[in-house]
């Protein structure tokens, strides 16, 4: 279990227990560390780092290199604004093996400047205060490229907003295969219920691209006759790529940003923020939350 998240090949390892597992849980604690072994699953904790301002040509090693300058990582995330695709977001997480580097780490590599950017450094752990060491109070606006919701800049425990917005949680190809898209929805249904009553929840598919995937051939403008950038630009419209929740109660909705923002899933560190009913986004909300059809459209015959 400790392999979760880890980075293999061209993707990251997903080990689950069966659903119906009855025997004793022996998951490795978060804290858990394989000698030589980067994870790509980096959780919460008092010593996780942000770093932002990274130059979207670095590549995996090369942040890591400058990473492991001031001792050995424990966990590293670079986020992708997909699964395997260039990190454009142009920033990371990561935690040392030996949690006495951190503050050292954020301390030399904060406005350290790499090409025409400055690094921004700073500890990421959801429920962390800005001013302690290694926190400065940052301008949110010159630095677009720090997720808010990690680290949030005011209180949020009075806000109306209900909608819980997931980004950087799954994939185009987590969405495309009936079974797992059943089992991925499933799965977020059951974690989201747990900070609240939850009233809705979506995942939005991508376009049917082929055959042998969701919807089929055919299946109106969404079907095999678009290109792959057309296709793109039509999941992206859709909102695919995002994970929506609508809590009864906003109280529910803090509470899960508040537990979810920074954690890990598939080896991606979530980012989370706040929604409420009538926000302006893109895709409308009325559109993401319209009633379902009846049935998914069926898969073409053979």
């Amino acid at each position: 279990m400790a392999f979760d998240g880890i980075m293999f090949l061209n993707g990251p390892l997903k080990i689950r227990r069966p659903k119906d597992y009855g025997g004793v849980d022996m998951s490795a604690p978060p804290s858990f560390h394989v000698p030589g072994v980067v994870s790509t699953n980096v959780p919460d904790s008092a010593n996780k780092i942000f770093v932002g301002g990274l130059p979207s040509y670095l590549n995996e090693e090369q942040v890591m290199e400058l990473l492991k300058s001031f001792g050995e990582l424990k966990a590293f995330n670079l986020v992708r604004d997909s699964g395997s695709g260039p990190s454009k977001q142009g920033f990371a997480f990561f935690e040392y093996v030996d949690p006495s580097v951190t503050d050292v780490a954020i301390e030399s590599l904060g406005g350290m400047e790499l090409g025409d950017r400055y690094l921004v450094v700073q500890r990421a752990s959801v429920g962390a205060k800005a001013g302690q060491p290694g926190m400065p109070n940052l301008p949110y606006d010159q630095f677009p490229e720090i997720p808010r919701p990690i680290m949030p800049a005011g209180d949020v425990s009075g806000s109306d907003a209900r909608i819980l917005l997931m980004l950087n949680m799954v994939t185009t190809d987590d969405l495309v295969e009936d079974q797992e898209y059943a089992e991925l929805l499933e799965d977020v249904r059951e974690e989201v219920a747990n900070y609240g009553t939850v009233e809705d929840v979506r995942i939005p598919r991508p376009v049917r691209r082929d055959r042998g995937r969701w919807g089929g051939e055919g299946a109106g403008a969404g079907g095999s006759n678009l290109n792959p950038q057309d296709a793109q630009r039509a999941d992206e419209a859709a909102g695919v790529g995002r994970v929506y929740v609508k809590y009864v109660e906003p109280e529910s909705a803090v509470k899960a940003m508040q537990a979810l923002a920074g954690r890990s899933f598939a080896g991606r560190s979530i980012i989370a923020t706040l929604l409420s009913d009538d926000s302006q986004t893109t895709p409308p909300l009325e559109l993401i939350f319209a009633p379902p059809p009846d049935a998914p459209p069926p898969l073409p015959a053979p």
